[in-house]
């Protein structure tokens, strides 16, 4: 795909579950993604992780998405 003239890769989707709590799955998985695509040569614009946290069913439960994005910026 990277030597096609008609295809140019926009963003890379996983999955990795569904009602994860905590986020040291996400932060651990987009290590994991990030630095293969820097050994293979190839940017992105877009990391989708997909999945998603768990519901917050009581309070303290909410997780931080920005010091989530923000552990994942710094692994760069």
């Amino acid at each position: 795909m990277q030597q096609s003239k008609h295809l140019k890769l926009k963003g890379v989707h996983c999955h990795i579950g569904s009602q994860i709590e905590g986020t040291e799955a996400f932060i651990e998985t987009a290590k994991i993604v990030l630095r293969w695509l820097k050994e293979q040569g190839i940017q992105v614009e877009l990391l989708n992780l997909g999945g998603g946290f768990g519901i917050k069913y009581v309070e303290g439960d909410e997780v931080s998405l920005s010091k989530v994005v923000l552990k994942i910026l710094q692994t760069q």
